[in-house]
């Protein structure tokens, strides 16, 4: 039997520097906490002798809220925008950009998606007709054990712009 790996993935929900910018940020909370902790598993209960798969953990977290708050700039009137989750190049407890990977479903209201460190999605393509626009998000992380240097602090940035 594979030895249980515990992973914590601080899941920070305010934007952060280091992220390719394109738009502006967005003050980005879930609800009804901010920060996660996560615990991780190995992917298959028994070694199969190929690293590539024996080193894989994931770690899920199911229907969080996510606000995003809407400046009054694109809300007043209510415009046409893009809204991206960028992730980091760079994942605090991670040696490097390879070996991890952040997926969601929602309810709806925003697309599902993935990315990996560097990357950005489109999360909302729409009008901004809301101070606050709400969707549930379901995340899985897949993270390959070997690329670990730490506990994992993972703080996607939220980023709109005008369309």
């Amino acid at each position: 039997m594979k030895p249980r790996l515990t992973i914590v993935a601080i899941l920070g929900m305010l934007a952060t520097a280091g992220a390719a910018a394109a738009g502006e940020r967005l003050v980005a909370e879930f609800f009804p906490q901010r920060h996660i902790d996560l615990q991780g598993a190995w992917e298959l209960p028994r070694f199969t002798g190929d690293p590539e798969i024996d080193s894989r953990m994931v770690a899920r977290v199911r229907e969080l809220e996510l606000r995003l708050f809407i400046p009054p700039a694109f809300t007043s009137p209510p415009k046409q925008v893009s809204i991206s989750l960028v992730l980091p190049a760079q994942i605090p407890g991670m040696r490097g950009t390879g070996g991890f990977e952040m997926s969601w479903t929602t309810r709806g209201r925003f697309r599902e998606g993935s990315v990996r460190p560097g990357e950005r999605a489109l999360l909302f393509q729409g009008l901004a007709d809301a101070p606050v626009l709400v969707d549930f998000m379901s995340f899985t992380y897949v993270i390959d054990a070997r690329e670990m240097v730490g506990t994992l602090r993972v703080e996607p940035v939220y980023e709109i712009e005008f369309n």
